[in-house]
């Protein structure tokens, strides 16, 4: 019988094919890491917990295709709109500014999704055994805190971008809305909040719960139940469930206050068309539904699970988190090139 004992012995000084020319029979570690490139044939005193498999960080073919291209999709999507919105003046500045607003909350979650990548094809198969290394550093808290950043702005930059709407309606002549100083300062404030709270979380994190600071750096949930962990899902939950009804008021409340706008500075038998705006309005409210009830629903849900499909969330988070963050850039995008063509034809 050989045995050999690895207590106390960090994966990172191994590598894949450590026990290549090596066959024991018993392998003695308190790292479930070493059990995963183990030989088949040996009997391993430590196994790896359910929510780390022994695999990549993205385990299949396809999902590493998903993410890639779901990537590719919303950096090009939101550049592309920031851009257009940037050098037109269909909408005014001020729209502009909130609209790269909405779009620079939206692009915060691609550099989490682009991470995920990334490592992915620098560990390759050598991820199963430096996984504590890349855990343990600061580029994984930086990621943590990348996701909780677009928990927060995500939602509140909506918000902003659908109430300001309704207030230049509201008031087409005097609305601070319509001047860009005062969007530009509203929206840093905005902004500044949500990286606040990201800060403030971060530090709760680090204080009270260190275990938990970089669980979250990479897309699985956490299934260590700690109640600050469990606080920050139901806060964020709580959040997209207040600005996703009030958006969608304001978005109900849009076409009428605009017709009762248009009746007062235009001739009162001129009938306007909302059919586009209604088009509009519906397409962003259901990315908006689509992107935030699901994910807190899953995660909510995952919260109370003693175990659950890795899967599930790893599929969450290409193909749910980022509904919104694909949807708004390709609707307002579509927008402002459709306002650019009617104006070029005139």
């Amino acid at each position: 019988m050989h045995c050999i004992s690895l207590i106390g012995l960090t994966s990172n000084k191994l590598y894949r094919n450590t026990f290549e020319y090596t066959q024991p029979t018993i392998i003695n570690t308190d790292n479930s890491y070493i059990c995963c490139i183990s030989p088949s044939s040996s009997h391993c005193t430590q196994s790896a917990p359910w929510f780390e498999p022994c695999s990549d960080i993205l385990p299949q073919y396809e999902m590493k295709l998903t993410y890639v291209v779901v990537v590719c999709f919303l950096m090009t999507s939101n550049l592309v709109s920031v851009f257009l919105h940037s050098f037109s003046s269909m909408h005014g500045a001020a729209f502009a500014v909130c609209v790269v607003f909405v779009h620079g909350a939206d692009i915060v979650v691609t550099f989490y999704l682009l991470t995920a990548v990334t490592v992915d094809s620098v560990m390759g198969e050598n991820y199963v055994v430096s996984a504590n290394q890349w855990k343990s550093g600061l580029a994984c808290l930086a990621i943590s805190s990348t996701l909780v950043l677009y928990a927060f702005s995500n939602p509140v930059s909506v918000q902003y971008l659908s109430f300001s709407r309704l207030m230049v309606v509201v008031s087409p002549i005097d609305s601070n809305f319509k001047r860009k100083k005062y969007v530009l300062k509203s929206c840093t404030v905005v902004h500044t909040c949500s990286l606040l709270c990201t800060i403030t979380m971060s530090v709760c994190v680090g204080v009270f719960a260190p275990e938990l600071e970089t669980s979250i750096c990479l897309p699985f949930y956490s299934p260590q139940h700690h109640t600050v962990f469990e606080v920050l899902v139901w806060l964020v939950s709580l959040i997209q469930i207040i600005f996703g009804v009030c958006v969608t008021c304001q978005h109900l409340l849009l076409p009428y206050k605009m017709k009762q706008s248009q009746a007062k500075l235009l001739n009162f038998h001129k009938k306007q068309n909302t059919k586009s705006l209604n088009a509009q309005l519906t397409l962003l409210t259901l990315t908006a539904f689509l992107c935030w009830f699901p994910c807190d629903i899953i995660y909510m849900v995952c919260m109370f699970l003693e175990r659950y499909p890795l899967a599930l969330v790893y599929w969450v988070a290409v193909g749910v988190m980022p509904v919104n963050a694909a949807g708004y850039p390709v609707v307002l995008g579509t927008m402002c090139i459709k306002r650019m063509w009617q104006a070029r034809s005139l």
